[in-house]
């Protein structure tokens, strides 16, 4: 079979497409000629031989080994590769963007080439829905298109689908056309119909209709509406009207064959429920007409015509031709006037008689002559925006009010608050008390009487011109209200209803919220505090949250039945295809608000305009385009002048990458500058490449359309110079914004650029988040706090005045670290120098919410005035701050860290909010800190909020620790970490020991610290001496401990540390009242008084006890200290009884670590503390109060010490019953004899039975000497 051998590879042209085509065909050559089996060498020879000489050279070229060049596949692979150039993802996506339907192209074609150029974008999973999109944009017939945006949930097949059917309708149509039609114009000329011989030849006509030459009857522009007139049977370009209806315009016979020139003649066989029919009388006989405003001649058919009766019927010739937009041309009869009566009057009107056999119509001039039609002036409508309101001026006078009453709920588990009245200052009380009567006048706001749950603050501001507005701070009510949500109208609805539209006017409600009443329960609810009684806002007050969707909700309501109208909470937005029908709207508009009492603002209206802005698009008669200023910020960043610029820069555009395909290889030329071996040098390069992204940055993908339904968040910074700001959406940008600051607010301190930059956002950005639940992000975290106070709770008046401005939308400020705040970063020092915002008149506002007097200003000021620190403080904040703080005066530089916080206002320097108090002033703020005699924390939390100095919190924890009241009842220390004794090496080296009480029998507890085995002896007495025998009696049967540790009674006796010095062991007391410090001998009266409790026979529960493993060992007491078990009344075998060895370290070590994890238990919540010294002043606990103390000494034992009281005893002390005092005692020195716990005295030093203790109280009244009884003379006293 002989097979046809491919093209050769042609060069020329496009050469991927050309290489593309070849390489098919070469591969169905290779499978139809049996060759695709052949080896891997005589395909590439074969292939090279069809490529031709250039092909070889390319092949040369290729960088490949010889093992690569040996095989096929890898040989094709590379050459197409170097056929096929690298795509530019972001072109490929531009022709597919810019793709529209060309004039008398196919929707099969348009929709066949979106699908090449997608192949190229790299959609991958949305490719559908772009092609979608790109099919509504594109598509040119905008009656389409309109249906398409209609469809709910359209997806790529449903568009396909209405697209095929509308185009093979619109086929359909033009076939049977030529039984009815719509006659608009009649156009000028037509051709004749030529014969020649028996041949009729038909000729082309130039129609004026489409602006192209076809045959008669066969005009594409039959049926299809003009985009320019809106009406039937011509396209746009070749319109000739500039309004709906041309004038008549007269003929002229030049010559005997000239066709004559009529304007809008209706002739229809189509019928409709909107026509306008109107009856009238010929003699006896009842004509039914069409009533049609576009036509300037009455027409009658003549079938019609012979039906009339009694009138002397006589027309007259007319040379008038009428001729369709649709190449049809009618032939009058000729013209005739006939009388009729219509509404009881007569009238002899002119008549076009036509052999057409449809229904008469009535000409527009003829339908006003008889009062059909009255053209009015519409409600006094002016010709422009003053005259109109000059005419109108009952809606823009006072305070409307709509019939429905506001009723507001609150939460079922809601507890009212009641904020007490604020202080107002006496220069404004007098005015305040007259504006409140003024409102009250007005029925705004009522005088309460009787009691009320529910009490807000109230905010006063003071203009410029010393009026006085007031305010609600709903803060605390907000919280509590249940909000009625209403459906927005969404950017897609709004589009439909202003598609094409050429007129606008927009009326903005005056007072918007005042316009609507509150019921009883709800006017309570909105009661605030004066110093002239409770008053209650009768309307809706302003800065409820629940406020806008009712405000929508009643707005709907009344307007948004009217068409062409739309209603935007407090805007009514009115759009019209011409001015006429727009005045119609407007005449319906201000009928209702009329009839409802609405009022509207006169300085914010705009009147009939072409366009209008809505959401951040431009709407006018071509459709909706985006709003330039919501990319001008983008658009008119500078190049950046150095690397770190250029980094801020980059940095913004990585932010936006997961929405720019390829941005790495965009961004190539830019980021070479950043490589620290190259040179700054900034080219033509780099300047398209920065432009590329900016436009990138400022359309589709990167820039998505607002929707309602989305959540909202906001960046926003300000640098010291420039304020920026941009509106995300699921974190793609919406608008972009950028402002230069103006010259005073360049001053401002940081705290306040960064809040107003806040209110530049939300102003902004007001007609997308009025209403809803708005993000704002910023990187200046003190305003998270002060956006959560009350305006009566912030303390700068600036930061007062706008904060009242936002009142009005329901934002929730975050805190965002300046690192990520790279969009609204770059747009604050790369902003647009020649968009300078006006010095706002409401900062010249004073907010009277300040909770000082007068007379405490006063004293500030003045203060403040003489501070030398907060004067150089005042000039550096005027002036500017030094980069540097090594550049800053020393004696602010303490001040250095905040200050970006720290401004000026009523001549008092804040910080944040906080109020800098002068040196003189301080100690006075501290006493009155602490008037309440709260603790450390608490005191400096309270000041945080209020006040500043530097070293603040010290000062304040000096003062509280030298306050005496609180040092006399403060609480105990908190536990210092535990000390653990130190475990002897074998049993019965160490014991510790103590006396316990059961059952009116005093018993001697002794434990060994190794193995943890448990002597319990009766005493016949608790003397020195009986405590001796069983000492010796456990010593005869174990050994001799090295130390017993034990309390001091009796064990710190003459006779008990003679008893250890004779024996060569030693007693380790344990300071008095503190029992921890002999830890081990409290547990074993723990385990003791069990026994004694629990058992009858306690030497079986010794023995028992002795038997036990202890819980740090697998061993038991008796096998730790006698290397054996011992028999029990439990049955045991005879094995076990034999004594066995112990590894004595290795058990040591079991119960360190046993120690070890009860030290780090006990040590979770302790905190360590320093040593005392002698002489240190400090106070003792006793009983629940601290008393005044002096360290006399520090003894061996940890954290002993003995301290001297005020009345001069001196007694042992555990650091845990000592603190540090501030304050001097008043110590008595001269004290005969002291005797007291923890001091060592030889009983033979001291007479047995005239012992004397003068003890000093804190009185010098004389008491008696006091004897100590003979039986204690063992004992020490306390």
């Amino acid at each position: 079979m002989d097979v046809r051998l491919p093209e050769p590879l042609s060069f020329d042209g496009n050469l991927a497409e050309n290489f593309r085509r070849f390489k098919q065909s070469f591969e169905i050559y290779l499978i139809a000629s049996g060759k695709s089996e052949k080896d891997d060498k005589m395909k590439i020879a074969l292939l090279l031989n069809l490529m031709g000489e250039e092909g070889i050279e390319v092949y040369n070229t290729l960088k490949l080994t010889e093992l690569q060049r040996a095989n096929f596949q890898t040989v094709l692979n590379e050459l197409e590769n170097y056929m096929t150039p690298k795509k530019n993802v972001v072109y490929e996506r531009f022709l597919f963007y810019s793709r529209k339907q060309e004039d008398e192209e196919t929707f099969d074609h348009f929709y066949t080439e979106l699908k090449k150029l997608s192949k190229n974008c790299e959609f991958e999973q949305s490719t559908d829905s772009m092609i979608r999109d790109r099919i509504v944009l594109g598509i040119k017939s905008r009656q389409v298109q309109e249906k398409l945006l209609n469809v709910d949930k359209l997806d790529l097949n449903k568009a396909i689908e209405l697209c095929r059917a509308c185009e093979i309708a619109k086929s359909q149509i033009k076939s049977v056309q030529g039984a009815e039609a719509k006659v608009e114009v009649v156009k000028n000329k037509a051709k004749t119909v030529q014969r020649h011989g028996n041949t009729e030849e038909k000729t082309l006509i130039s129609c004026k209709s489409c602006g192209k030459k076809h045959e008669k009857r066969r005009c594409p522009a039959f049926g299809r509406k003009c985009n320019k007139c809106r009406r039937y049977g011509h396209f746009e370009k070749m319109c000739r009207s500039t309004m709906m209806v041309k004038e008549l315009q007269e003929s002229k016979e030049e010559e005997e064959d000239e066709e004559l020139l009529v304007s809008v003649v209706t002739v229809s066989e189509v019928k409709s429920e909107s026509e306008w029919i109107e009856t009238l009388e010929f003699g006896k006989q009842n004509i039914r007409f069409k009533v049609d405003t576009g036509s300037q001649v009455n027409l009658i058919p003549q079938h019609i015509l012979k039906s009339i009766k009694n009138q002397d019927i006589a027309w007259q010739k007319t040379k008038l031709v009428l001729e369709t937009y649709g190449g049809f041309k009618i032939t009058p009869i000729g013209v005739v006037k006939l009388k009729c009566k219509f509404r009881d009057k007569d009238y002899t009107i002119q008549f076009v008689v036509v052999k057409d056999k449809s229904m008469p119509i009535l000409s527009l001039q003829s339908s006003m002559t008889m009062n059909i039609l009255k053209k009015i002036n519409e409600v006094n409508l002016g010709l422009d925006k003053n005259s109109f309101i000059n005419n109108n001026k009952d809606l823009f006078i006072g305070i409307g009010k709509f019939k429905e009453q506001c009723k507001l709920k609150v939460k079922n588990n809601a507890s009212p608050v009641a904020k007490p009245p604020r202080r107002v200052p006496l220069s404004i009380k007098d005015r305040l008390k007259k504006h409140l009567d003024a409102l009250v006048n007005k029925g705004i706001i009522a005088k309460h009487q009787g009691p009320t749950e529910w009490l807000s603050n109230l905010v006063i501001i003071e203009k410029s011109d010393k009026t006085l507005r007031v305010c609600l701070d709903p803060k605390n009510l907000n919280e509590v209200l249940e909000r009625e949500y209403f459906e927005i109208p969404t950017l897609e609805e709004i589009c439909v209803k202003l598609k094409n539209k050429s007129y606008f006017t927009v009326l903005d409600f005056k007072d918007g919220f005042y316009q609507v009443e509150l019921d009883l329960e709800s006017s309570k609810l909105c009661a605030f505090g004066t110093p002239f009684g409770v008053y209650r806002f009768l309307r809706l007050p302003f800065g409820l949250n629940c406020a806008p969707e009712y405000f929508q909700k009643l707005n709907q309501e009344h307007f948004g039945d009217i068409p062409g109208v739309i209603v935007y909470f407090d805007d009514i937005l009115i759009a019209a295809d011409t001015s006429e029908e727009h005045d119609k709207i407007l005449t319906r508009v201000l009928e209702r608000a009329k009839k409802y009492n609405v009022k509207f603002n006169s300085s914010k209206i705009q009147y009939k305009v072409r366009e209008v802005n809505y959401l951040g698009n431009i709407f006018d008669r071509e459709g909706m385009r985006p709003d330039k200023n919501k990319i001008k910020a983008i658009q008119n960043l500078e190049q950046p002048n150095n690397k770190k610029e250029l980094q801020k820069l980059l940095g913004m555009i990585n932010y936006l990458r997961r929405y720019i395909p390829n941005l790495s290889e965009i961004s190539a030329p830019l980021r070479i500058l950043l490589k620290n071996n190259t040179d700054w040098i900034w080219t033509d390069n780099q300047t398209k490449c920065l432009q590329m992204l900016k436009n990138i940055v400022s359309s589709a993908p990167v820039l998505a359309n607002f929707d309602v339904n989305k959540e909202i968040t906001i960046q926003t910074d300000s640098s010291q110079s420039g304020v920026g700001c941009v509106l995300l959406q699921e974190n793609r940008p919406v608008a972009f914004g950028s402002r230069a600051l103006t010259d005073s607010e360049t001053r401002f301190s940081q705290i306040e650029k960064e809040m107003n930059a806040i209110l530049y956002s939300c102003q902004k950005y007001h007609s997308y988040i009025y209403g809803r639940k708005v993000k704002i992000l910023t990187d200046h975290k003190p305003l998270v706090s002060i956006m959560k106070k009350g305006v009566a709770d912030v303390s700068s008046p600036r930061l007062q005045r706008i904060k009242v401005k936002l009142l009005k939308y329901d934002i929730d400020v975050q805190y965002l670290p300046g690192k990520d705040m790279l969009i609204a970063d770059l747009l604050s020092r790369n902003y647009i120098k020649d968009d300078i915002g006006s010095d706002n008149t409401f900062l010249t506002e004073i907010v009277h919410s300040v909770n000082v007097t007068d007379d405490k200003l006063k004293v500030f000021q003045s203060e403040t005035s003489k501070d030398f620190e907060l004067k150089l403080l005042k000039e550096i904040c005027l002036k500017g701050w030094p980069k540097t703080i090594t550049k800053t005066p020393s004696p602010i530089r303490k001040y250095y860290n905040y200050k970006t916080d720290i401004y000026t206002s009523n001549d008092i320097m804040f910080l944040g909010d906080r109020i800098i108090v002068p040196e003189t002033l301080r100690t006075d703020m501290l006493t009155q800190l602490h008037a309440n005699h709260y603790g450390i924390t608490k005191t400096q939390k309270r000041a945080k909020s209020l006040l500043y100095w530097p070293g603040i919190n010290e000062d304040i924890k000096e003062f509280i620790k030298k306050c005496k009241k609180c040092e006399v009842y403060q609480k105990s220390n908190i536990k210092e970490p535990m000390i653990l004794r130190k475990i002897p090496d074998l049993p019965f080296q160490k014991l510790a020991s103590d006396i316990l009480e059961w059952g009116g029998q005093s018993y001697i507890v002794i434990i060994d610290y190794y193995s943890k085995w448990i002597e319990l002896i009766c005493l016949q007495s608790k003397t020195s001496k009986s405590v001796i025998d069983v000492f010796k009696q456990v010593f005869s049967t174990h050994g001799i401990p090295l130390e017993v540790v034990s309390d001091n009674m009796p064990f710190n006796s003459y006779e008990c540390k003679k008893f250890a010095k004779e024996w060569g062991f030693k007693f380790l007391t344990s300071s008095p009242r503190y029992p921890k410090s002999n830890g081990l001998a409290e547990r074993a009266v723990q385990i003791a008084k069990n026994m004694l409790r629990k058992c009858t026979d306690i030497s079986n529960a010794l023995l028992e006890y002795r038997m036990t493993p202890i819980s740090a060992s697998e061993k038991s007491p008796a096998e730790l200290l006698f290397n054996r078990k011992l028999q029990t009344k439990l049955p045991i075998k005879t094995e076990l009884l034999i004594p066995s060895k112990i590894n004595y370290e290795k058990e040591k070590e079991k119960l360190e670590q046993k120690r070890q994890e009860y030290k780090s238990y006990y040590d979770r919540s302790v905190r360590e503390r320093k040593e005392f010294e002698e002489g240190e002043n400090v106070v003792v606990k006793e009983g629940r109060i601290w008393e005044p103390g002096k360290i006399i000494r520090k003894l061996e034992e940890p954290r002993s010490y003995i301290v001297q009281k005020e009345n001069g005893n001196e007694i042992r002390r555990n650091s845990s019953h000592l603190r540090q005092s501030l304050n001097e005692g008043n110590f008595n020195q001269n004290h005969e004899f002291i005797l007291n716990e923890g001091v060592d005295i030889p009983s033979n030093d001291i007479p047995s039975n005239d012992i004397s203790i003068s003890i000093n109280r804190a009185t010098d009244k004389s008491r008696r000497p006091v004897k100590l009884p003979q039986h204690f003379k063992d004992f020490h006293m306390y």
